[in-house]
């Protein structure tokens, strides 16, 4: 059976609407689930030292030094 050019073009179109949808659906619901759960997407020791002020505060010292030369640093506020 010989098909008509419009026929192998619109399942051509068709073919790759569908790939298209396939992969932004498959985004979407990575992103969903990455808001979510934002352990799942970030490493667990990286989500363990953003989880609060004063564990940044602990694991970033050579960043945010406590002292100072001999003073304590002022830290940010919440």
């Amino acid at each position: 059976m010989k098909r008509s050019s419009l026929e192998i073009y619109s399942l051509t179109v068709c073919f790759f609407g569908v790939i298209a949808i396939v992969i932004s659906l498959s985004i979407s619901i990575y992103n969903v689930i990455e808001i979510s759960f934002p352990e799942f997407a970030v490493d667990q020791w990286q989500y363990e030292q953003h989880s609060s002020n004063d564990k940044f505060w602990e694991s970033h010292p050579k960043h945010f030094p406590p002292e100072l030369n001999g003073k304590l640093a002022d830290r940010p506020t919440d």
